[in-house]
């Protein structure tokens, strides 16, 4: 039950234009293609735009490819409905509409919200799954999240009842057949609005059988079990496991093994498992072992488990004392990294990827030892010579991912060091650690470079290739960059930035490089000069630094290693 998302611009595109909503006013609602998530669930609008007449012409043949080979796999895929966000020019277009904007989030606009009881909601549902329809057909599955991450203008029982009832009828108005297939978390990230009488009417107001809940985010705070499973409706196990897809090592094996089938013995409409991560391409492990939950009735003996997984991943023709060394290696990853037990959001941040600070954030810290991971590298050193006359890409890959792991742990330590040495005065102390802190960043971009998964240049090359001219390419690497960096406005105010840190060759090497020089060079002047450091003027140097590297678009970064 694949979520496919792909494409519905050009169906609202058509609805909008229909009903009076010009291309121009489309402008000031879509957002650029890196952000459209965010449009989609009504959080932001018009950031990074305008979306081209080709983007959509080329991701409405994208759609239909997609949603022809789920199917041709048997698979059931569930397609965009209307949760009542709407184009600014609605509310000008349709004065008596009852259309309000909403708070902002994260300090961006507020968006624009149609209420489900007013009859023109019915009228855009009913015709978005009728043209949606047309052209791609339909599995009677909708998804559609009114109130994520966002407050409902009213938390009066009888509204959100009359809200649940209204956005239901007006997809079964176009589809009898349809299904409202909707996330949990704004039960979890809005938890002190949702009270039980708030979510008992909201779900109420669906009949039992029509909506399937996704627990968004089971593995470290399930929603199910303080909701009454849903209050009956059917619902899904899922693991969200990462955000941002930011890079580190991290999981929680000891929840993933055991959580799905502890579920499935304590509520019967739990229906089944599944995964819903913000981006792919991390901890492979966590992946490996959530995906053989769906079919699993016993909890996973784990260090078992990492036995058969050693020798899948590496290969029956490696010798058998590397494979011992890797066993060891991957127990001692399994009792640090993947058995976090703090219910944390995703990995530990790397303070390389963080703007730099003399404090740093509370996100970066650490629940395990740093030096526990050290004799499991050194077991991978150690294995290396197995793989000499293999071209196994898995054992270099998980070699690398160590490495880096264990460079952004030592950064961590020494940048302790260097702010001790800052705070005593020790200059001597002070360039020693500066010098090291600026040698592990260079040392993680050559070790980066050597694996074709961790390399800037296959995301920004993927972008411009959406491009059919000079300008659409800058706009989408524009888009590309500023997504995994700046993520919204070059204000020193934003709260996104970094959000989505990826620690990939070229982005450590151009990006989080420069920043640490111009930090570390402005401390190395106050202690020489006896000045403060002006800790305002370095933010407001480094917001434009970031900003001048997303705007490049001529440096075009390796595809292969």
């Amino acid at each position: 039950m694949p979520l496919a998302f792909t494409g519905q611009e050009y169906v609202w595109r058509d609805v909008y234009n229909q009903l009076g909503v010009n291309d121009s006013a489309l402008n000031d609602f879509f957002t650029g293609p890196a952000f459209l998530p965010w449009n989609r669930m009504g959080n932001i609008n018009t950031w990074a735009g305008p979306l081209t007449p080709s983007w959509h012409q080329q991701q409405l043949a994208l759609q239909k490819k997609i949603l022809t080979r789920e199917r041709a796999f048997g698979m059931k895929p569930v397609l965009p409905g209307f949760a009542g966000h709407v184009p600014p020019a609605m509310a000008k277009i349709y004065p008596k509409a009852n259309i309000v904007q909403l708070q902002s989030w994260c300090l961006q606009d507020g968006t624009y919200y149609l209420d489900p009881t007013d009859p023109l909601f019915s009228t855009i549902s009913t015709r978005f799954i009728q043209r949606q329809t047309e052209l791609f057909g339909t599995d009677h599955l909708y998804n559609f999240d009114p109130f994520n991450e966002l407050y409902p203008p009213s938390n009066s029982t009888t509204y959100l009842a009359n809200c649940a009832r209204n956005m239901f009828q007006a997809m079964v108005n176009a589809d009898p057949q349809g299904i409202w297939v909707i996330q949990g978390w704004f039960l979890y990230n809005h938890a002190s609005f949702w009270q039980e009488p708030q979510a008992k009417a909201f779900f109420g107001g669906v009949p039992i059988g029509k909506m399937l809940v996704l627990d968004l985010w089971s593995e470290e705070h399930p929603v199910w079990t303080r909701t009454q499973s849903f209050y009956g409706h059917e619902w899904i196990w899922c693991m969200l496991h990462n955000f941002g897809g930011r890079t580190g090592m991290y999981g929680d094996l000891p929840s993933i093994s055991t959580g799905p089938v502890s579920a499935r013995k304590s509520a019967r409409n739990m229906v089944g498992t599944g995964i819903t991560m913000e981006a792919l391409l991390t901890n492979v492990v966590v992946y490996d072992m959530m995906n053989e939950m769906s079919w699993r009735t016993v909890s996973v003996n784990v260090p078992d488990w990492l036995t058969a997984y050693v020798f899948r991943r590496y290969g029956g023709f490696v010798p058998k004392p590397s494979l011992d060394l890797l066993q060891t290696a991957w127990n001692i990853l399994y009792q640090t990294v993947y058995s976090c037990n703090t219910h944390q959001g995703g990995t530990s941040n790397s303070l390389i990827a963080m703007r730099p600070t003399l404090v740093p954030p509370s996100t970066t810290v650490l629940y395990y030892s740093p030096s526990s991971l050290i004799p499991a590298l050194q077991s991978f050193v150690q294995a290396a010579s197995g793989f000499a006359n293999t071209n196994s890409s898995t054992f270099p890959y998980d070699f690398a991912d160590l490495t880096r792991q264990c460079l952004s742990n030592l950064f961590l330590q020494t940048h302790t060091s260097m702010v001790a040495a800052y705070n005593s005065s020790n200059y001597d102390a002070f360039s020693k650690a500066k010098g090291l802190m600026l040698s592990i960043i260079a040392d993680m971009e050559t070790l980066l470079a050597s694996q074709p998964q961790n390399l800037l240049g296959t995301w920004t090359a993927y972008a411009r290739g959406w491009a059919t001219n000079s300008a659409e390419a800058a706009l989408l690497e524009w888009n590309a960059r500023t997504q995994l960096t700046l993520w919204a406005q070059n204000s020193p105010d934003s709260v996104l930035h970094d959000y989505a840190y990826k620690l990939w060759a070229g982005l450590v090497g151009d990006f989080y490089y420069p920043r640490w020089n111009l930090f570390l060079e402005r401390l190395d002047e106050s202690m020489q000069f006896g000045t403060p450091f002006d800790y305002n003027a370095f933010i407001s140097d480094v917001v434009q630094l970031e900003y001048a590297w997303t705007l490049q678009n001529k440096n075009y970064y390796p595809q292969t290693p």
